[in-house]
């Protein structure tokens, strides 16, 4: 495979709906997007795709270097965002700053990845983190606790 080469091709997506509890402003919806690769592997890899709260997915781009790759590529426009959008009145970006409190949407899109997927519930929080395989949980952990140590560090530095 050349990864050097920028893929051409649009990515096709497969389209899932979650329904979601309604708020003040109407109904609530999240759209997964989903493309797969087109050859199978024995080692199934994925990536869900989480915007901030003023983005949707549209970047094909993005998608198809992952396809490149081998994973299997998800992406979620959560509520009031990009095609989860319902109505014109929700259609504002004003914006909904309890789109991450509320992990519901992100647990049911993250359960869609596979089997190899373990969604583990962070105490104390309103987060989740999504891992595979052990070694790659030991990793991921590592990786998160020195950036953690790091971010900290600073934090103190400018009080």
């Amino acid at each position: 495979m050349d990864t050097n080469s920028e893929s051409t091709s649009t990515p096709q997506y497969e389209t899932t709906i979650f329904t979601l509890k309604p708020n003040n402003l109407g109904p609530n919806k999240a759209t997964l997007l989903h493309a797969r690769i087109m050859k199978k592997s024995d080692l199934y890899k994925a990536v869900l795709y989480l915007h901030d709260y003023n983005d949707y997915f549209f970047h094909d781009h993005v998608c198809a270097r992952f396809l490149d790759f081998g994973y299997d590529f998800f992406a979620l426009d959560m509520r009031k965002c990009g095609r989860s959008i319902i109505s014109r009145e929700q259609d504002q970006y004003r914006h909904y700053f309890d789109l991450v409190l509320n992990v519901e949407n992100i647990r049911r899109a993250a359960g869609m990845l596979s089997q190899h997927v373990t969604i583990c519930p962070i105490e104390k929080t309103n987060n989740d983190v999504f891992l595979s395989k052990k070694p790659v949980r030991e990793k991921a952990f590592n990786c998160m606790f020195q950036w953690l140590e790091n971010l900290e560090r600073e934090w103190v530095k400018n009080i």
